[in-house]
């Protein structure tokens, strides 16, 4: 969705160049989604090993192999914030109420 709105905003379908900012690596589904958009660079945060153990059933495929593989010209650069990343997944965990779900 985010990709969506990105594109409308910009009055494109592409996102040529961009510079994306995500919470969390980007799993597989996302990595496609952002190579399709033509995105130049994605900063993460969190890996998808810190979404697992905040209980997300993530595919463990980096998303820099993923995009390597596939020849895409994405750069995913990691590690951007990760701790701030890592303690959103810990309040999430414990939910609204400050109790593990």
């Amino acid at each position: 969705h985010a990709l969506r709105e990105a594109c409308r905003a910009r009055g494109d379908i592409f996102l040529t160049g961009a510079i994306v900012a995500t919470t969390c690596e980007p799993c597989p589904m996302c990595a496609a989604a952002l190579h399709w958009s033509r995105a130049a660079t994605v900063y993460q945060g969190a890996a998808i090993a810190d979404a697992a153990t905040a209980g997300f059933h993530e595919l463990h495929f980096p998303a820099a192999e993923l995009l390597r593989q596939g020849g895409s010209p994405l750069k995913i650069v990691p590690d951007l914030l990760r701790d701030e990343c890592r303690r959103l997944f810990a309040e999430w965990k414990a939910g609204p109420s400050g109790q593990a779900y």
